[in-house]
């Protein structure tokens, strides 16, 4: 009996030695995982910025209506504490320098940075992200241009960046506009700037950048650094009555890689979808429920692609509806806030906002 005693204690402590070294390339696994390339096993919200889009109807943006921004940029900060940004979106050709500059001061009084775009409008008061043209030898590019050359609109300091674009290479959109045509555009629109107005100009290519690169390569079509110096990329994918991943997927990994080869520091932004014509899975796009909405969050920040390339900031699209009279039938994550709402809008807005804020200090996910 000794001797099988002596002999099991020999075996123990030989195990011992690679069960331990086992556990501690774990832990070492573990700690270092965290100085990995991307962001793998840091924090998921570690650097990002917050921005939520249409923080006022399109009517509203201007300098009439500055009270009612700095009302909803105050009801933002107090829903969405960690919200720095705001995405406005200014009416083409009927705003000027004063509505700009208005909406600038604003938006610093209230602690804020503002992405700037323009929209038009159509006789059916339905807007659409305004598209310049190239015509007569220039480029048309209305308020643009005009910002572009606004010495107290590109200094501002609440100016975080300007739009250039929307879906540029969108198969239905005119004009589509091949890279050289935007590299063109978006040099012209540096050429106007005046001294001192360093301007973050970007295009956002919702999933066109893998479509038009990597799923059906064209030519015409590629992604350089002369295209701005600020990329965003969609993640609008509660449509159809389910969660679109396989979209989500193909396009996130595909078209931060394209990214990351070409301007591997440029910032990049997506999308979060928080508006729909109903709630839950529905035809068309729908607002999403707790689990979607951590779902959604969670696969954007996932190590897959992260690794191909960081996020430098989520735009929660969107706080409220581009005009006042989609209100009452769309569901925006503002509709808490919003005066008379339908009571199922401001139910699923509040949820939303509790979703969004637990995610963001890291509370425990959904299983």
């Amino acid at each position: 009996m000794h001797g099988l005693a002596t002999m099991l204690s020999v075996i123990i402590r030989r195990m011992a030695v690679p069960i331990l070294a086992a556990v501690f390339a774990l832990i070492g696994f573990w700690w270092g995982a965290g100085y990995l390339p991307g962001r793998a096993a840091q924090s998921r919200n570690a650097g990002l910025l917050f921005s939520v889009a249409v923080p006022v109807p399109i009517t509203q943006a201007r300098a009439s209506g500055v009270p009612e921004l700095r009302r909803a940029l105050g009801q933002i900060r107090k829903a969405l504490p960690s919200v720095t940004v705001v995405h406005l979106i200014i009416e083409n050709a009927t705003t000027s320098e004063r509505d700009w500059v208005a909406l600038l001061d604003a938006v610093r009084v209230e602690r804020f940075r503002a992405v700037v775009a323009f929209a038009d409008r159509d006789e059916q008061a339905n807007y659409t992200g305004f598209r310049p043209v190239f015509a007569g030898g220039q480029w048309q590019a209305g308020s643009l241009t005009r910002f572009a050359a606004c010495a107290k609109c590109v200094a501002h300091p609440a100016l975080y960046a300007v739009q250039v674009v929307d879906e540029p290479w969108h198969h239905q959109k005119r004009p589509f506009y091949t890279s050289n045509e935007l590299n063109d555009l978006i040099a012209h629109l540096r050429s106007l700037a005046p001294r001192g107005g360093d301007v973050r100009w970007y295009v956002q290519f919702s999933r066109e950048l893998w479509k038009n690169v990597q799923d059906r390569p064209r030519p015409e079509t590629i992604w350089s650094a002369s295209l701005g110096n600020m990329v965003q990329i969609s993640a609008l994918e509660f449509q159809d009555r389910q969660y679109q991943f396989v979209l989500l997927d193909q396009n996130h990994y595909w078209s931060r890689r394209i990214v990351h080869d070409r301007t591997p520091d440029i910032p990049l932004w997506t999308s979060v979808q928080v508006m729909g014509n109903g709630y839950g899975p529905a035809a068309g796009y729908w607002f999403p429920g707790r689990l979607d909405l951590l779902r959604l969050l969670n696969d954007l920040t996932s190590a897959k692609y992260q690794i191909e390339h960081p996020l430098s900031g989520l735009m929660f699209q969107q706080w409220d509806s581009v005009s006042e009279r989609q209100r009452p039938k769309q569901f925006t994550l503002g509709d808490r806030y919003l005066k008379g709402q339908p009571p199922a809008q401001m139910q699923a807005s509040e949820e939303a906002l509790r979703t969004i804020n637990a995610w963001i200090r890291e509370a425990p996910e959904a299983p």
